[in-house]
């Protein structure tokens, strides 16, 4: 029987003990490398055009042994190379081209190919299909390292021409020696392409990638193709100031069409199932009122499904003209009065005078003046929902502490100062002027009304607030910080946190101060309308207002359905009010639900001389400049009448401006 006897190990090159040298393998180690298309020699892997190697594979597979001195066998020198009638060349499907600057390190994930696309290659940065990412180090067959380690660029010679063609700088155009038809990194331009970047952004992509062509007066023409990083970014560059949103908009049906099942008017709803999506900015105390009618109103009418959406007023405003255009804006909203007309130039609500006949609405079911606000161009947008005036409120127990009787608080100029006489006397700064809008622009517009003044001329068109009647009432502003009625500086929310804690007597608040009032325990407190220190009976107000937003394709049951959800919520704001409101709605404001709630009925008297903002698109541009000068005089540094003019010359300019922008 023969002994397998294991043979010892050899240092390379050694000679064998027979004086054999060891069988030539550059045959077999050749056939291997040519699998793997390596060149014998050692020679550098190939490099993208300005120096830059390959990534992966292509780039790791021809660089030279980094310890020859320590493999066995022949040198590399020695072996016939392997294709040696024409130069190494990167694979088939290698990737070419040199890499976009801003994608990165090699080794970082490479998104996936779109299906159109070439097949992967050996240069394709991960061996997975689906993964598209690089194999760990250390894995495979090849066991190379890994793709982030960079080597010295070998030399190219001066007549290699691999370089990117040059190109135009506007895709639209050829350049010089690119042909018409030429595209970049091999991706053919598709022939449907979506030219309007913000419809691009604007469009639903998730859903099967689908974006329409959106232009005024034009049909809506869906289109397919991916939303790319460079059409994100130049669309997001192309979204500001409701331009595109005034550019486009039309194509929709009025709201007050009547539907084929379930006229949603004064009747009801009665057509099939319908979901509707409605949004406001209720994020404070009164969100829970508003939800609790929301929930009422979906057990009595199983046939319509209300979800409510609730956000910051500043989110809400900024997210629905996009939500809009988009087509994925709510069924029903709500919007301040003074917004009406802002997004009814941009075309982001429709007019709801077919709702309010369908409704049986007239003026005389609600307050003259919030129903009034509510119109725009001859049109009518908003359905009022509630006011929410100004309003007196006082400490009782610091009134008592100066000798004021608190169930006959002031009511005109004479008692209020003779109070804030009293209160001084006694050590205490009765009223706080507030320099900013919340509450002191509110403050100083209704001293403008009632000094007889007004903030705009009837149209709109111009600022009137610089005029006598301004500058009295901020003159009287100013006074009372200095004559010591009043702090200076007060910070924001100071002058309301001041009658809470027993530093002030007097505060003029929203009624939205009611609820919050009321929390607070042991705190003696009431609430009557404004003084009349300017001899005129006047006071601030905004409202909340039902709108509809505009559809890109309409559907008449969830109109039907929306008329009935606006006809059921303001009938039943009874509940609504014990939110901190006024009912807009006659019937309701004069029921005796609401003379149960004293807070709100007592604000309720100041309903017949209740002013609103003027229904003038982007007139909020223009009272930043009115917040302005009442913070630069209320800080003692402009005297009144100089704030107020120069406030007035830069809000005239915008108020130009929007004419422009709005009916040009």
């Amino acid at each position: 029987m023969e002994r397998l006897v294991p043979e010892p190990v050899r240092r390379a090159g050694a000679a064998r003990d027979d004086g054999e040298r060891r069988p030539h393998r550059g045959r077999v180690r050749r056939h291997r490398r040519g699998r793997r298309r390596r060149p014998a020699d050692g020679t550098a892997g190939p490099l993208r055009p300005g120096g830059d190697r390959l990534p992966g594979a292509a780039g790791q597979r021809d660089r030279p042994d980094p310890d020859p001195a320590r493999r066995a066998g022949l040198a590399a020198d020695d072996l016939p190379p392997v294709r040696a009638h024409r130069p190494a060349r990167p694979r088939d499907g290698v990737a070419h081209g040199r890499p976009h600057p801003r994608r990165g390190h090699p080794a970082v994930r490479r998104r996936p190919r779109h299906p159109g696309d070439r097949r992967p290659g050996p240069g394709d940065r991960g061996a997975h299909p689906a993964r598209r990412e690089p194999e760990p180090h250390g894995t495979g067959p090849s066991h190379r390292p890994p793709a982030r380690v960079r080597r010295a660029p070998a030399a190219r010679a001066p007549h290699d021409r691999r370089r990117r063609p040059v190109r135009h700088q506007h895709r639209r155009a050829p350049g010089p020696g690119r042909p018409a038809s030429g595209h970049r990194h091999r991706r053919r331009r598709r022939p449907d392409a979506h030219r309007d970047p913000a419809a691009v952004v604007l469009a639903p992509h998730p859903a099967g990638r689908l974006t329409r062509r959106v232009c005024k007066g034009a049909a809506v023409t869906p289109t397919r193709h991916p939303l790319s990083r460079r059409r994100f970014l130049t669309a997001t560059g192309m979204i500001g100031a409701g331009a595109v949103l005034s550019a486009c908009g039309g194509g929709s049906q009025s709201p007050g069409a009547q539907p084929a099942e379930g006229d949603g008017g004064v009747g009801g709803y009665d057509g099939p199932n319908v979901e509707l999506a409605f949004w406001n900015g209720f994020t404070g105390g009164d969100g829970p009122f508003m939800q609790e009618l929301v929930d009422t109103f979906n057990s009595e009418n199983p046939n319509i499904a209300v979800t409510m959406t609730v956000m910051e007023w500043a989110d809400y405003y900024a997210k629905v003209p996009t939500a809009v255009q988009s087509g994925n804006g709510p069924d029903v909203g709500i919007m301040h009065i003074d917004s009406l007309p802002t997004n009814a130039a941009r075309n982001v609500i429709v007019p709801l005078d077919d709702v309010a006949s369908a409704l049986e609405l007239e003026e005389g079911d609600f307050a003259e003046a919030v129903w009034s606000a509510g119109e725009y161009d001859g049109q009518r947008y908003g359905i009022p929902l509630d006011m929410h005036p100004l309003g007196f409120f006082y400490n009782k127990t610091v009134m008592e502490s100066a000798g004021l009787d608190p169930d006959n608080p002031p009511v005109d100029r004479q008692s209020y100062e003779s109070a804030l006489e009293a209160l001084a006397s006694a050590g205490i700064q009765g009223h706080w002027m507030s320099p900013h809008p919340f509450t002191g622009s509110m403050t100083l517009q209704s001293l403008i009304w009632q000094f007889g003044g007004d903030l705009f001329n009837e149209d709109g068109t111009e600022v009137t607030w610089a005029e006598d009647p301004g500058v009295q009432a901020l003159t009287w502003m100013v006074d009372a910080i200095n004559t010591g009625w009043s702090p200076k500086d007060v910070g924001q929310d100071a002058d309301a946190i001041a009658l809470q804690n027993g530093q002030a007597a007097f505060n003029w608040n929203g009624i939205w101060n009611i609820n919050t009032l009321k929390e607070i325990p042991d705190l003696q407190w009431g609430v009557a309308p404004l003084p009349n220190i300017g001899g005129t009976e006047a006071a601030w107000a905004g409202s909340h207002n039902f709108v509809v937003m505009r559809q890109r394709s309409a559907d008449e049951n969830k109109l039907a359905a929306s008329r009935a959800f606006i006809n059921w919520v303001s009938q039943q704001s009874i509940a609504w009010a014990e939110g901190g409101q006024v009912p807009a709605r006659n019937e309701v404001r004069e029921s005796a639900e609401f003379e149960a709630l004293p807070e709100q009925a007592a604000l309720a008297q100041q309903v017949d001389y209740l002013h609103f903002p003027p229904s003038v698109p982007g007139i909020s541009e223009a009272f930043a400049d009115f917040d302005q000068a009442l913070n630069e005089a209320i800080l003692l540094t402009k005297e009144p009448a100089a704030a107020l003019s120069e406030a007035a010359e830069r809000a005239s300019k915008k108020l130009e401006e929007n004419r422009e922008r709005y009916d040009g």
